[in-house]
């Protein structure tokens, strides 16, 4: 909310009688996050950022949901930063952490659906939700190769 000082008509002399605000509430911003992307599974982490539309005098909570058909876990596909994120007072951004766990299993590429939930101290915008996939680094097909060069 802004609240100025209102004047005479004359725009010169502040209202007789003692000083009068007009109030105006300031547009609520938004959180958003990235856009969908992929990456080797080899990779060691991904950062998945949340955009605030404008900076708040308030510190911004963002719950956030995990879906999708990779298993989020210690010794699973991959570990994610806790539920909620925050994006403090006077800051725009904030990221969700994913740690990618490399494994040898020989499976398909799987997928991480990052789904926010309603925040605190602000609005939800658009997109609200991001997948990141997950590349299988193919080693299957590698095997395939050697075996069939010998």
């Amino acid at each position: 909310m802004v609240c100025l000082p209102l004047l005479n008509f004359s725009g010169r002399m502040p209202l007789a009688g003692g000083q009068a605000y007009g109030c105006l509430p300031l547009p609520t911003p938004t959180v958003s996050i990235a856009s969908s992307s992929s990456g080797a599974e080899s990779v060691a982490t991904k950062k998945v950022v949340l955009t605030l539309s404008a900076a708040s005098a308030l510190n911004v909570t963002v719950p956030f949901s995990l879906s999708g058909t990779a298993t989020v876990g210690v010794g699973a596909d991959y570990t994610a930063t806790s539920s909620p994120v925050t994006i403090l007072a006077g800051q725009t951004k904030t990221t969700i952490t994913l740690t990618i766990n490399n494994d040898s299993l020989d499976e398909a590429n799987e997928t991480v659906v990052i789904t926010l939930g309603t925040p605190t101290n602000a609005g939800l915008g658009t997109p609200s939700s991001s997948t990141y996939t997950i590349n299988e680094i193919g080693r299957a097909s590698c095997r395939e190769r050697a075996s069939n060069r010998a």
